[in-house]
């Protein structure tokens, strides 16, 4: 279910809320007030535009929805029993509760309805009861759950919708705002108030109460501080006397061991559309990727897809069009493989919203529109069982040279040889760690996974730029000067046409080796080089890891290599040449080791073409080390020979291990213990401490690597 930003007054703020101090702005800048534009974006339900006035913005959602999948039943009764018992009849009573509780979470989903879908409404303009009552029975006609974000609200709104909905037969998952202290209190409150209604706790009517949604994501509370929320309601829970569960709601990238430690289920939010994918289908494999994700981590307790649909209005995100017909092909084919899979998911939202008359994707995602008329593309009948496909399409060359040509916002240069490596490889480490959900799309195994760096790159700029455009203009497409904003058609920096064989999905685009004999001059002046100016002999990842080093750690090295530098016209082996002799000129008191960089370079005599190094190749790892390492491996690449393996796939590799987790790379960097050894040796090694630390979760999918790691 997708709520929840309230930006509300001090008296009434929801989970991930702004500061107090933030409120009363004008409406047009509550999008920077709330932290938005999101990656996983926030659906504001506002009523009339005279309803919202300049000086007291406020918008609040209720949001309703249903979905479980439970993986480990054991589990869930064991982290939901009370520590402690005082009493065996009880400890015994509330295990029956909770063994009914799970089976009713498990309720099997029919090919005419859905488990659930969200619901919203202006908590600053609340409903009638008339009103309330006529969108839960359209809701009841198509969904099994009911889910509710905000007790208190509106004279606890929860009890209000438990009321209608239990005659109905829809079932109610409760949601609390967790902060601040008084507003979680009033929650409680009204969660006690419900308790001792005729409704009560029930298991039959309650499937269970989540502690915030998307509060992490936001950046709204630590891990910390929500995990003891979560505990605190589950505390006073089960001093009523309910055992149901208690969970959070976030972004799919965003939960941690803290989070999973606490909560009895994890519902989790994603949306391919977000991500810019273009094709709905495919976004519904993205999204069953994030859900199986999240699993990996789970520790056994039940995961539940929380938010998730394709919008029918709005323009565009980056590939991704929001429209009817994508709305139509995501619905039914998520839906239908995630029950195949006995997967909950929470279809995001029974209705559209109006926010005073814009037409904005947050305004489209309902199945019904503002008037209550059901949409042509809501769609929730199941053929029959046709199990999906395992293997994700990957884009081939033609493919990825089209989508750069679609972007808005991208490099200046599709060739990654007339780029800054280094600035590429900042980028996107920053770009990637900051916003995980803009490069799910170009790792290892995905749709873009086989584009070249910058492709790549501009890939996630794109997404990032579409975003940020409001607030920040063409800045927002700079990226420390390698992006621009260019127009429709513009073919500027695009490599040309693929020809011959189309449908080929060669590892690299071949870099472009400059004629200018004054690339071939200086690289033959060169006392440090690489052993040959063809970066077809060469090992594209060790180039590309050397450069990123070299560039980042030393800048100067590397001014007139990038982009308007006086060799950026060269190749890239020439382009690194260049500057690892800058860097051998200052540091030749460390000897022959000042040229290693991971064995790519050598000392030649000055003006040399003959290829012969007149020093042996210095290494910081002995190749008898190196072998002895990799073959102790238990994860490791199929092959030590990196003329075994596709060029692109290793620098894939290598890119988000590095960049996500860089202290399983430290020991390969320039300067570590197995910095001389080769790329695929390098990566193994990685690879094997990231096995080591997920192998318990994820089994041998921990050792994958997007196809090119094996357990041995």
């Amino acid at each position: 279910m997708r709520l929840v930003l309230h930006c509300t007054g001090a008296d009434h703020m929801e989970v991930g809320s702004a500061r107090s101090a933030d409120f009363g702005k004008p409406l047009e800048r509550m999008n920077k007030v709330c932290k938005r534009p999101r990656a996983v974006p926030l659906n504001i339900h506002t009523l009339r535009p005279d309803s919202v006035s300049p000086s007291s913005t406020r918008r609040h959602m209720l949001e309703i929805g249903g979905n479980i999948g439970l993986h480990s039943k054991t589990s869930v009764m064991r982290s939901i029993l009370p520590n402690q018992a005082q009493d065996a009849t009880v400890l015994r009573h509330m295990r029956t509760i909770t063994i009914l509780l799970i089976l009713s979470i498990l309720g099997s989903v029919t090919s005419q309805t859905l488990y659930g879908v969200a619901y919203g409404i202006d908590f600053n303009n609340c409903p009638s009861d008339a009103q309330l009552r006529n969108d839960i029975t359209i809701i009841s006609t198509f969904s099994q759950r009911v889910r509710v974000y905000g007790c208190f609200y509106c004279g606890n709104i929860c009890l209000k919708i438990a009321r209608i909905a239990q005659p109905l037969g829809l079932k109610l998952l409760l949601g609390v705002t967790p902060a601040p202290d008084s507003v979680f209190q009033n929650e409680k409150n009204a969660i006690g108030a419900l308790a001792s209604s005729e409704i009560g706790l029930n298991p039959n009517t309650i499937l269970g109460i989540t502690v915030g949604s998307e509060a992490l994501y936001r950046g709204d509370l630590t891990s910390a501080q929500l995990a003891a929320l979560v505990n605190n309601m589950r505390s006073y829970v089960r001093g009523l006397g309910s055992s149901v569960p208690i969970g959070t709601a976030d972004t799919y990238f965003k939960f941690d061991a803290t989070i999973v430690a606490a909560v009895d289920v994890l519902y989790m939010n994603v949306f391919p559309y977000w991500q810019g994918v273009a094709d709905p289908v495919q976004g519904a494999t993205i999204a069953l990727q994030a859900y199986d994700s999240v699993v990996a981590i789970a520790q056994g307790k039940p995961v539940i897809i929380g938010e998730t649909n394709w919008p029918t209005g709005g323009p565009s995100f980056g590939a991704a069009a929001a429209t009817l017909a994508n709305q139509a092909a995501y619905l039914p084919s998520l839906n239908c493989r995630a029950q195949d899979r006995n997967i909950g998911v929470y279809i995001y939202a029974a209705f559209d919203a109006w926010t005073g008359g814009t037409t904005t994707p947050e305004d489209n995602f309902g199945v019904y529109t503002t008037q209550r008329t059901r949409k042509s593309s809501f769609s929730y009948t199941c053929g029959p069982s046709v199990p999906p496909s395992q293997t994700t399409p990957q884009a081939t060359v033609q493919g990825c040279r089209d989508m750069y040509k679609s972007l808005t916002c991208r490099t200046l240069n599709e060739d990654p040889a007339k780029m800054d490596a280094a600035a590429v490889s900042g980028a996107r480490s920053w770009l990637c760690n900051a916003n995980a959900q803009f490069c799910t799309t170009i790792q290892p195994g995905a749709l873009y996974g086989t584009c070249n760096a910058v492709e790549q790159l501009s890939y996630a700029m794109n997404l990032w730029y579409s975003l940020y455009k409001p607030q920040q203009g063409d800045a927002a497409c700079n990226f420390g000067g390698i992006g621009h904003v260019v127009a429709p058609g513009n073919t500027d920096g695009q490599l040309p046409p693929v020809t011959g064989n189309p449908t080929g999905n060669p590892s690299t685009v071949p870099a472009t080796t400059a004629s200018n004999s004054a690339c071939q001059t200086m690289f033959g002046s060169l006392q440090c080089r690489t052993p040959s100016e063809d970066p077809a002999q060469a090992n594209a990842a060790a180039i590309s890891n050397a450069r990123s080093w070299l560039c980042g750690t030393y800048p100067k090295y590397c001014t007139d290599i990038g982009t308007g530098g006086k060799y950026s016209g060269c190749n890239s082996v020439e382009q690194l040449s260049y500057a690892m002799n800058l860097y051998y000129k200052d540091f030749s008191s460390q000897g022959a080791s000042a040229c290693s960089f991971g064995g790519v370079g050598r000392l030649y005599n000055a003006s040399s073409t003959t290829g012969q190094s007149t020093n042996p190749p210095p290494t910081t790892s002995g190749q008898t080390s190196c072998q002895t390492m990799f073959s102790s491996l238990k994860c490791r690449t199929s092959s030590e020979n990196p003329a075994s393996f596709d060029a692109a796939s290793i620098t894939n590799a290598r890119n988000w291990l590095c960049g996500t987790y860089p202290q399983y790379c430290t020991a390969i960097g320039n300067g570590g213990t197995w910095s001389g050894c080769n790329s695929v040796e390098q990566l193994s090694y990685g690879m094997n401490l990231y096995y080591q630390q997920f192998a318990a979760t994820q089994g041998s999918q921990a050792c994958n690597f997007g196809g090119i790691g094996k357990v041995y």
